[in-house]
């Protein structure tokens, strides 16, 4: 198939600058500024080739600074702590940061205009000649690395434009890609172009790895065409990631979510394009109408990160949280030399757009969009050390906040994990990965970046006790709930149990425990929890919702069981036992229990094993299934599992596209105990993969030998005997 051009990215010399930037009117919801190759400038230019297979790439390393031009590069003053900016500048004046910086610019129009220019003109041997040599200019001691990596890119597009062979481009390509890691349109354009082109004219197959590179990049390239008013070229660069994802036999978690992420930016711009002109309209011809101003503020705030022209728009809103948004911006505006007062008109913009996202009057992707906002802005401040306790907890409750937003919102921030590791970033999410050995971890949640747990020591885990303790106290008084506590050798369980029943209690509970141990071939006389894991296990529906709203959590009406990681680190499960009516005998409500509290333990085990990393889909539903249905047997497994069958499902909707339905858990677990029968120790083996960063299907193919189609066609033939 064609793989089509990423964007009107032709060869420019860098002599244009970034003037052009401001909008039309207030009424303009897309910018009026100069055409996108003008003001996103990346030197890598090719024609339409097709796209083949190329082989695996492999990660480059950074090129090595030499002492000689160490020495020349100025030396920051020691132990100076730039002052924290409190600012809010929209997404489109940082995205138009030039490749080159002022005094780059001007040496590279001196010293290299001309050469390119000519080159570009020229033909034959000399000219291709003089590109190597630009490449060989470009390695010159003392040379600003922002000027390095524009000559590269030339140097690049020269190659590419004269058919240079494959692994001389190649060769070229990973050398400046770990020079391309800033957030911005020029880079972000370059690093796209310069990832693709590995992929073009290839003389044998490309591997799914260069391909994810191509979806990853072109991903974060359409979210930031988006974000700097670029919809058309962004719609572009999404249809190539899809195009790219395509190609893919397998893709992992990490691309599908770049790339996914990056349509529902696309999509939402999409969206505003068809009505923009009647909302331009409106304003226009009704400047104080209500609905107009609330729609075209909200889509300033989360497509573009404007506060400047969403506070015009605000201000005229009937929505009330926009309305104290002006408010804060205003107040913001006016703030002059005292930090402290800056930074409380700061914190109070942050606090206000949470409360536009926490409304139920902007659609899910907006509430996503501004809460990762404000979260960006608020992670610039925490680098900084000149803020008090008070401004720091702060400071601390507002990301929170942000964050529980947006893991509310269910969208999934990508971790750009191969373009990353192709950009030179692998060594900072490596040392990312090793925690403080000294600080507690008790749970952390899954961002992206994959936590190790260390064992905690003893007192850290006495630690671990007096916080849970603490908040069971306070659940208990919030809920109104006479908790009583049971300590088992792993769980300290929290109850309003008779007391009469507390001793079956314990033994379930250490049970669930140890079952789902055995899992993970854990030794049973350690403990996965630092501390003990609390478990709260009420004797009905009404005590159950009581301490569930204590603990903040919501929506609980239609289970009967949970865990959850709160924000403040600590993961608890909360479930309740039903009581006998015409249609459940006692022992049925038992079993239902049993099975509660075997999946919710083997959910919390799985949260705190090893790493924060979340498992594949069918494995989160199939291990606390295999568990639970193992020990405590029911008909309607079987039951989901005839279902499944005689609706001619596949298997194939449940490895990868995860669905979560009663039959898909069911025969998920027998997935599980499938692939245990056959190895227990690969099947280890396979979790620790998964859960130290690597995809789900390239585990399974290293530790059984199988893709998902050969699973798939075992258990048609193992289902039957089972």
């Amino acid at each position: 198939m064609k793989m089509r051009r990423l964007g009107p990215c032709c060869f420019f010399f860098m002599t244009i600058g970034m003037a052009g930037m401001a909008w039309a009117e207030d009424g303009e919801l897309f910018p009026n500024v100069k055409a996108y190759d003008e003001q996103v400038q990346a030197p890598v230019s090719k024609p339409e080739q097709t796209l083949e297979k190329l082989k695996p790439v492999q990660t480059p390393k950074p090129p090595v600074v030499g002492p000689e031009v160490a020495k020349e590069l100025p030396k920051e003053p020691a132990k100076v702590e730039k002052k924290a900016t409190l600012q809010w500048p929209s997404y489109r004046e940082m995205l138009l940061t030039p490749l080159l910086s002022e005094a780059s610019q001007k040496r590279f129009d001196t010293e290299f205009a001309s050469k390119v220019q000519t080159i570009l003109k020229s033909r034959g041997k000399a000219a291709w000649d003089a590109a190597d040599k630009l490449w060989k200019d470009a390695e010159s001691p003392g040379l600003p690395t922002d000027l390095k990596r524009t000559l590269w890119l030339h140097a690049l597009g020269l190659s590419i434009r004269r058919g240079a062979d494959l692994e001389a481009r190649g060769t070229m390509a990973k050398a400046v890609l770990p020079l391309l890691v800033e957030e911005t349109l020029p880079v972000a354009q370059a690093r796209a172009d310069v990832v693709t082109e590995l992929a073009y004219g290839a003389i044998s197959k490309a591997s799914d790895s260069l391909l994810a590179l191509v979806a990853e990049s072109q991903s974060k390239l359409a979210k930031l065409q988006v974000q700097g008013g670029y919809p058309d070229q962004a719609a572009a660069s999404i249809k190539t990631a899809r195009e790219a994802l395509k190609l893919i036999k397998d893709p992992t978690t990490s691309t599908r979510e770049a790339v996914t992420e990056a349509a529902l930016w696309v999509d939402r711009a999409s969206a505003a394009r068809t009505l923009a002109d009647l909302w331009k309209q409106t304003p226009a011809s009704k400047p104080a109408d209500p609905a107009a101003n609330t729609q075209m503020a909200v889509l300033h705030l989360s497509l573009y990160g404007d506060l400047d022209h969403a506070c015009t728009f605000a201000a005229k809103s009937d929505l009330a949280e926009l309305k104290s948004l002006a408010t804060a911006i205003t107040n913001l505006r006016a703030s002059t030399g005292d930090r402290a007062k800056t930074l409380r008109d700061f914190l109070a913009v942050a606090s206000s757009l949470l409360d536009i996202a926490d409304s139920s009057a902007v659609q899910t992707f907006d509430r996503y969009s501004i809460a990762s906002l404000v979260d960006a802005r608020l992670a610039a401040l925490t680098v900084s050390s000149e803020w008090n306790d008070e401004q720091q907890t702060q400071i601390k409750t507002l990301t929170t906040r942000a964050k529980a937003i947006v893991v509310k919102t269910d969208i999934r921030r990508p971790a750009y994990s191969g373009l990353a590791a192709l950009t030179g970033d692998s060594a900072a999410a490596s040392s990312a990965s090793q925690p403080n050995v000294s600080t507690l971890q008790l749970f952390v949640k899954d961002n992206g970046t994959v936590i190790k747990y260390v064992k905690p020591t003893p007192k850290q885990d006495a630690e671990a006790l007096t916080l849970i303790r603490n908040q069971a106290k306070t659940i208990g008084e919030k809920s109104n709930i006479k908790l009583t506590e049971i300590e088992t050798a792993h769980c300290l369980v929290y109850t309003d149990w008779d007391a009469s029943e507390q001793s079956f209690l314990k033994k379930n509970v250490e049970g669930a425990y140890i079952a789902s141990a055995k899992m993970f071939d854990f030794p049973l006389n350690e403990s996965v929890f630092p501390g003990k894991l609390p478990l709260y296990v009420l004797a009905g529906k009404n005590a159950f919702l009581a301490v569930g709203e204590a603990m903040g959590r919501t929506n609980l009406t239609k289970v009967i069981g949970t865990f959850t990681v709160n924000d403040d680190g600590i993961g608890s499960a909360i479930m309740y036992r039903k009581s006998p009516d015409a249609r459940t005998s006692a022992q049925d409500c038992l079993g239902e229990f049993g099975r509660t509290l075997s999946w919710q333990m083997t959910n919390a085990f799985i949260a705190r094993y090893r790493t924060n990393k979340t498992l594949t889909g069918w494995l989160r539903m199939g291990i606390p299934a295999r568990v639970s249905y193992a020990q405590f047997r029911t008909e309607n497994e079987r039951s989901a599992i005839q279902k499944f069958i005689s609706k001619k499902r596949t298997l194939k909707e449940i490895l990868v596209d995860s669905v979560s339905d009663y039959e898909s858990q069911a025969v998920a677990g027998t997935i599980v105990e499938m692939l245990q029968t056959k190895d227990s120790k690969a099947f280890v083996a396979m979790i620790n993969k998964i859960k130290d960063g690597q995809d789900g299907a390239d585990a399974l193919k290293e530790t059984y030998k199988m893709t998902y189609d050969d699973v798939e066609k075992t258990w048609n033939r193992w289902i039957p005997n089972r």
